[in-house]
């Protein structure tokens, strides 16, 4: 988990987040002087008595909706224009709620008169000009990479093609590919043609490395890669030379690890199975039961608008209730709201959705863009049969169809499926095998990186996916 929150597109994204946090600091200090100024107060006495406990709140909080609302996306460009719309969007709404918390929950010389009006709102305007300001820089020089870092895989791998698409649409565009490094002259006609490939003909491979330029080397596992080239490839590390195994590299770029280039010892070494009980299970527990009867309370007024919403949109019940497997593949009935018309698959049998499906009706639509129609197994969560955090629940038939054709599939099924989860909030439609092998790989990286830094990522992830209605 650790390599992956610092690779180098998050290191950008922390950059991000800095500068925000800079331009804030500037924007509070100028309200202050002119707070000052109107009242000929001392800007000093003023900081002193405030402190920098509600400006930190009120600073997380700016920084919490920029996220919410996809201002650290480094893969969008920034038009000034639309960013200025959004920015204007997400400071308002923060501003708002910093307020409201100020206002109800401060008391005595922590009231929002503490801080003063003037302060709360003066800052807003030069928070916005400075954001847009600043982001307008960064976009124009973000891809002005003096030196692209080469790469080379050492040995064939049948997840290369793949790994190269990523790296195309990896947001900070500094490596470059050199070829596969082999000892014999020809590859498979399946693997990527377009690569080069580079013969060692019995040539060290720290000769090899220093003639192309090569700044990173890549093992491939499953290549059966002979042990004088393991650890010639292991003493180039003492070069300067950064040298790993593909799926972790793969991973720490891409937050997925590549089923087909992994192997039983990999997985053994990698991806631990939790206790079967413990404190920190019955923590979680505690923490579920109670979030999910909070949320299962405060959201009533809003189930029933779905329930009669559901009802004039189409015929049947408002709840659709399915068999599906959870922990160790025990079976369970999970809710939700109807998003399908009744009997969907009576003439088809058992099928993935998709996008456009026709299938969905009109409020179902709605529902699955901005993920409500998954709010009613909250009470599947208040009986233990999920988490908040985990993996999509699937059914029987396609979890043997799936097992048949993924390695360690059976992974997935060592924790309790979850309402929202890594592959949810980074993958879109898996209504094919391909698909699903890809969120497979985003589970994979879950459960090696499992932890609760990580479900609160994504959790705070899954917010920005409803906001920005890219919800399934």
């Amino acid at each position: 988990m650790l390599s992956f929150l610092t690779n180098p597109a998050k290191l950008k994204q922390y950059l991000m987040v800095l500068a925000d946090a800079l331009v804030f600091i500037f924007a509070y200090l100028t309200a202050v002087t002119l707070r000052a100024a109107l009242w000929g107060n001392d800007p000093i006495s003023i900081l002193t008595r405030i402190g920098i406990g509600w400006p930190g709140f009120i600073l997380v909080s700016h920084i919490l909706s920029y996220y919410v609302f996809n201002l650290y996306d480094l893969n969008t460009p920034f038009r000034r224009a639309r960013g200025l719309v959004i920015i204007t969007v997400a400071t308002s709404l923060s501003f708002g709620f910093t307020v409201f918390i100020l206002f109800f929950v401060g008391r005595g010389e922590y009231s929002p008169f503490a801080i003063g009006r003037t302060i709360l709102i003066v800052h807003v305007p030069f928070m916005i000009a400075g954001a847009v300001l600043w982001r307008s820089l960064f976009f124009n020089s973000l891809n002005r990479v003096r030196h692209k870092r080469r790469l080379a895989l050492l040995g064939v791998d049948n997840a290369l093609e793949n790994f190269l698409t990523g790296l195309e649409w990896f947001p900070v565009k500094q490596f470059e590919f050199v070829g596969i490094l082999c000892e014999q002259e020809t590859t498979p006609a399946d693997l990527v043609s377009s690569n080069t490939l580079i013969p060692l003909q019995g040539r060290r491979l720290d000769d090899v490395v220093h003639e192309h330029k090569i700044d990173i080397l890549l093992c491939s596992i499953n290549a059966g890669l002979p042990d004088h080239l393991l650890r010639q490839a292991l003493a180039l590390r003492q070069k300067g030379i950064q040298v790993y195994d593909l799926p972790s590299f793969y991973s720490q770029l891409l937050g997925k690890i590549p089923v087909f280039s992994i192997n039983t010892s990999w997985v053994l070494q990698t991806i631990g199975t939790p206790p079967p009980n413990g404190f920190a299970l019955n923590l979680r527990r505690f923490v579920e039961i109670i979030g999910a009867g909070l949320l299962l309370l405060l959201g009533s007024p809003l189930f029933l608008l779905i329930a009669v919403a559901i009802k004039l949109d189409s015929k049947g019940p408002i709840l659709f209730v399915q068999e599906r497997l959870g922990l160790y593949e025990k079976p369970f009935r999970l809710y939700k709201f109807r998003t399908m018309v009744e009997d969907a698959e009576a003439k088809t049998g058992p099928m993935w959705a998709s996008e456009g499906d026709p299938r969905v009706t009109k409020v179902g639509r709605f529902l699955r863009k901005t993920r409500l129609d998954e709010l009613p197994q909250l009470l599947n969560i208040l009986k233990g049969d999920m988490s908040f955090v985990g993996f999509r629940p699937i059914r029987r038939y396609f979890a043997d169809m799936l097992s048949e054709k993924i390695p360690f599939y059976s992974l997935r099924f060592s924790i309790k499926p979850g309402l929202t989860g890594w592959p949810q909030v980074q993958h879109d439609y898996s209504g094919s095998i391909e698909g699903q092998i890809e969120k497979f790989q985003y589970e994979l990286f879950y459960l090696a990186n499992r932890s609760l830094l990580l479900d609160l990522f994504i959790l705070l992830k899954t917010v920005q996916v409803v906001i920005g209605g890219r919800g399934q």
